[in-house]
């Protein structure tokens, strides 16, 4: 956890800069005084990539696709202690699809990603059948296992010398300056779709990921400060990462979550439980809705085994 220093932290310019007190769409925020969480996790934990719903309520749910909220989840094979819902990307307006043509997700396979109609080096989520879950750019994706493009690529490959470049994108710069400046105008009414970034790494030569939380607009304000936090922070293993083996991207920074990303910002917040009660038998039918794409992290509830084994 990264905070700012305690007579810094009550500068309220500077909580305005950075955005610090911006809650995402759905009423998360960092806690007081904190720039950045990271997030790293044990074995057993597993990610799944699916349609994301949009709000944990069975009235938007039954709205989608006709059912309640625990029956989408469990047909999709979700968690059932889910530490957190990150909201990846959005659909084409004009385009009735599953997934982004991009994308492969279950049966889904996009035309762009099954024709390789994909930039070379274009960072992706890769979810493995075991749900083991990594970054990795294309086309160094395996042909099994579920893959969603990532908006934004923070540390690429220059083809050209063969190096990273870290830097912030200019289309996301431009958005984020747009957002700053009306938090900065808007000080006693502060927007509600920014709130903290979630970003997520993989060191190539071990394949740790990580996942850091940082408020919207430190890059704006303290470039370096950001790429250190990237940078400098150790693996899981205490190793530190080194750059030029560093895959850094990020989906859809404006709309994190759905109002369940739990620990990845307050580890005082327990995980949503998804098995209580029973779920439909049949499957979900998502093939007609035109699906917002989620990252979900959790652990299976273990089977219950017979006492004293």
């Amino acid at each position: 956890m990264y905070s700012l220093p305690n007579k810094l932290a009550e500068d309220e310019h500077l909580i305005l800069l950075l955005g610090q007190h911006l809650p995402t769409r759905f009423g998360e925020r960092l806690p007081e005084g904190v720039i950045a969480i990271v997030s790293q996790f044990p074995e057993g934990v597993i990610g799944v990539i699916g349609p994301f719903v949009w709000v944990n309520d069975n009235s938007v749910s039954r709205l989608l696709y006709d059912t309640d909220m625990i029956d989408v989840y469990k047909s999709q094979g979700y968690p059932e202690v889910l530490f957190a819902e990150i909201y990846i990307q959005a659909p084409f307006e004009d385009r009735w699809m599953p997934f982004r043509p991009t994308d492969r997700v279950g049966d889904f396979v996009g035309e762009e990603l099954a024709s390789g109609a994909i930039k070379w080096g274009a960072p992706y989520l890769y979810v493995d059948e075991d749900g083991s879950w990594q970054l990795r750019e294309y086309p160094d994706i395996p042909t099994k296992g579920d893959a969603v493009n990532l908006m934004w690529n923070f540390n690429p490959i220059n083809p050209e010398t063969g190096h990273r470049e870290f830097g912030v994108p200019i289309y996301l710069r431009q958005q984020q300056f747009l957002q700053q400046s009306i938090t900065l105008k808007n000080p006693q009414d502060p927007q509600d779709n920014v709130g903290p970034s979630i970003i997520f790494r993989t060191d190539k030569r071990t394949g740790q990921t990580d996942i850091i939380a940082i408020v919207p607009y430190l890059y704006l304000s303290n470039f370096e400060l950001f790429r250190d936090i990237i940078f400098k922070t150790p693996l899981a293993d205490e190793s530190l990462p080194k750059p030029n083996e560093l895959i850094v991207a990020a989906g859809d920074m404006h709309y994190t979550s759905n109002g369940r990303i739990g620990p990845l910002l307050d580890s005082d917040e327990g995980p949503l439980i998804i098995s209580v009660g029973e779920a439909r038998e049949d499957s979900v039918d998502i093939s007609g809705v035109r699906n917002h794409t989620g990252f979900y992290l959790g652990i299976p509830i273990p089977e219950a085994t017979p006492e004293g084994k």
